[in-house]
């Protein structure tokens, strides 16, 4: 049950992103992204797999860049 509501959460995420890409809704995605591919070396598997799932983590950074970092709290929700 856990896995389907923050696999159903993702993809909301995901959905979102392409309509109206929020900052704060990007910062999550990176935070996101950057613990479930750092999960995988911690339980032992090759770093090749964090490595790999790089784009989880590039692709909302990349749409946070073009958005603009914001310098201010409330830029976030904007």
């Amino acid at each position: 049950t856990i896995l389907l509501i923050i696999g159903s959460i993702d993809i909301l995420i995901a959905f979102l992103a392409l309509i109206y890409p929020f900052r704060l809704m990007l910062l999550y995605a990176i935070v996101w992204g950057f613990a479930t591919g750092l999960a995988r070396p911690l339980a032992g598997d090759p770093i090749w797999d964090f490595v790999e799932r790089w784009a989880n983590i590039g692709v909302p950074l990349a749409l946070l860049y073009i958005r603009g970092i914001p310098k201010k709290l409330k830029d976030w929700f904007k």
